[in-house]
C-alpha cells in the first residue's frame, strides 16, 4: 500500500524543531560523503558503522524488506536504507540517531583507506592523468580509477561543518561547502583553442555489494510511494541564509587559493607562523591530530593533503588573517 508523499509547505510545518532541522542538515551533510566516495570491490560495510545506524519505522520496515524480499546482507541493508536517508517520511531516526557517533565510524573509514576520496588540488592527478590517459576520456573504468589514485593522498573536502581528509572527518565550528566529488578536472581537450580543464568521472566498484543492491533500495522505495515528499525543497529553505552570495567581500575561494596556488613548502611556512596568530587554535588541532604542533620540524613531513586539511580547520575569515601575516614575512 502506498502513502501520501508531503509537500514543501506540509514538511515545514511538521518538522518545525530548529534542533531537528540542525541535526538533520549534519545527517545530509555526512551521507553526502559516504555517497560521493570510491570503495573497491572487497569493501565491507564495519561494525562501527553499522551500529551507529539508527532508523526510523518505516526505515526499518524499507531495511527489513530489503533483507527478506531482495536478499540484502542486514549491515548493507542498514547502510542502504541511511543513504535513502528519507523518502514520504525520514527513514533515518534524525532526532535520536548519535551524530557524533556516526561522524567517528565514517572517520574511521576514511582514515583506513576504506572510503578514498581524490585528491583534486593542486596538479598531481592532473600529470599522473596525463601519464596514464593519454588519449581523452569522460569516464574512467574502476580499474582505471584504481590505478589514477593509487598511493595518492586522501581527497580535501568539506561538507557542512564535516571537513574530510588524511586525518579522516573533522568536525569545524564553520561551515563550508567544499562537495565532495568524483567527477574531477582531469584533462585539456584537443581543441587548441579551449583552455578549458574537462572533467572526467571516475568510478567506484559496482561488485561491492553496498552498491550492487542499489537497485533494490529504488525497489522497495517505489512500492511505498512512487513519488517522495519534497525533502529538495525543505532542504533549500531551511538552509537559505546560511551563505550571502551577494557579499562584496566574500573570501570563499581561499580553500581553492591554497589548495591551487601555494607550494607545500609555502603551506608548511604558513602553518608555522600560524601557531601564535591563530592564537593556539592551530597548534590544538595539530596535537588533537598526533603532531607535536605545527613548528617547521613538526609539519616537515606533512604532504599537501595533510597540511591543507588542518590548515582549513580556520574559518575562510582566520585564514585571511593568517595569509596577510604570513605573506608580510616574504
Amino acid at each position: 500500500m502506498t502513502v501520501k508523499s508531503m509537500n514543501r509547505a506540509e514538511l515545514a510545518i511538521k518538522y518545525a524543531d530548529p534542533d531537528w532541522r540542525r541535526r538533520y542538515l549534519d545527517v545530509v551533510d555526512l551521507v553526502s560523503l559516504l555517497r560521493d566516495c570510491i570503495i573497491e570491490k572487497s569493501y565491507r560495510v564495519s561494525d562501527d558503522l553499522n551500529s551507529a545506524i539508527a532508523l526510523t519505522e518505516a526505515g526499518k520496515k524499507i531495511r527489513d524488506q530489503l533483507i527478506t524480499k531482495e536478499q540484502v546482507g542486514a549491515k548493507e541493508a542498514n547502510v542502504l536504507t541511511l543513504l535513502g536517508l528519507v523518502h514520504v517520511e525520514p527513514l533515518v531516526d534524525v532526532a535520536g540517531m548519535d551524530i557524533d557517533r556516526l561522524q567517528q565510524a565514517i572517520s574511521q573509514e576514511i582514515r583506513s583507506g576504506a572510503l578514498i576520496y581524490p585528491f583534486v588540488f593542486g596538479r598531481d592527478l592532473y600529470d599522473r592523468a596525463a601519464r596514464l590517459f593519454p588519449e581523452e576520456r569522460d569516464y574512467l573504468r574502476h580499474d582505471d580509477t584504481l590505478r589514477l589514485i593509487k598511493d595518492m593522498p586522501q581527497g580535501v573536502f568539506q561538507a557542512g561543518h564535516f571537513l574530510v581528509g588524511p586525518y579522516g572527518i573533522i568536525r569545524v565550528s564553520h561551515y563550508r561547502t567544499i562537495h565532495s566529488t568524483t567527477v574531477v578536472p582531469l584533462q585539456h581537450c584537443a581543441d587548441h583553442s579551449c583552455s578549458q580543464i574537462h572533467r572526467v568521472q571516475l568510478s567506484t566498484s559496482f561488485d561491492a555489494a553496498v552498491n550492487r543492491h542499489r537497485r533494490a533500495l529504488n525497489k522497495v522505495l517505489d512500492q511505498v510511494a512512487e513519488e517522495p515528499s519534497e525533502w529538495n525543497g525543505f532542504m533549500s529553505d531551511i538552509a537559505e541564509g546560511m551563505f550571502n552570495t551577494y557579499a562584496v567581500n566574500d573570501v570563499s575561494t581561499l580553500p581553492g587559493l591554497l589548495g591551487d596556488a601555494f607550494s607545500n613548502d609555502e603551506l608548511k611556512s604558513i602553518l608555522a607562523h600560524g601557531s601564535g596568530i591563530s592564537k593556539g587554535r592551530l597548534v590544538a588541532t595539530a596535537k588533537s591530530l598526533g603532531l607535536s604542533g605545527v613548528s617547521k620540524t613538526s609539519v616537515k613531513d606533512l604532504n599537501r593533503s595533510a597540511l591543507l586539511q588542518i590548515l582549513l580547520t580556520e574559518s575562510d575569515e582566520q585564514l585571511v588573517d593568517l595569509l596577510v601575516v604570513c605573506l608580510s614575512f616574504a
